[in-house]
């Protein structure tokens, strides 16, 4: 693996983990790797910001083997405190803030969950569901169905999700 782009990868993610505030969160455990896996997507789907990392869908939402395996350089880059190339991420720190401010879920990590699966149901997955709510729903019966309407919304006023919702 090219270690200029795995350096890349890791500074962007290393930053917008900070920014959301998830930098204290434990290395080994769910919450870490998904809010890992999370960021990057949207780091992707919503920042436009090319890593060059292929996601598919799993139980989670969006995944990629490639993050899995850098799990232990992240965190140890957060955890030193080493100073990363910081960039504005401002789609991504609006999209979040607007979230936050519609759902009222302290829940970070879960919160990214939700964006991104949903985000990823819009935009990535084959067939394109016609309605993204209702398909989310189903594989993630325990969202919050307000929620994932509310974050829905946003999506679309962003022009990431165009889809109809019942």
């Amino acid at each position: 693996v090219n270690s200029a782009k795995r350096e890349r990868v890791v500074s962007k993610i290393v930053w917008a983990l900070r920014m959301l505030g998830l930098e204290n969160l434990d290395p080994s455990s769910m919450d870490f790797k998904i809010a890992v896996q999370k960021v990057a997507y949207l780091l992707q789907a919503i920042e436009g910001i090319d890593l060059g990392i292929e996601f598919r869908w799993l139980s989670r939402g969006p995944y990629s083997r490639y993050l899995a395996n850098l799990y232990g350089v992240i965190a140890k880059k957060l955890v030193d405190g080493e100073l990363v190339l910081e960039e504005d991420m401002i789609k991504l720190r609006n999209l979040i803030m607007r979230v936050q401010e519609a759902v009222p879920i302290k829940d970070k990590v879960l919160l990214l969950e939700m964006i991104s699966s949903l985000a990823m149901m819009c935009r990535d997955v084959y067939p394109s569901p016609q309605d993204p709510v209702a398909e989310l729903a189903k594989r993630k019966p325990y969202f919050d169905r307000v929620a994932v309407v509310k974050i829905w919304r946003i999506l679309s006023d962003l022009g990431i999700c165009s889809s109809s919702v019942s």
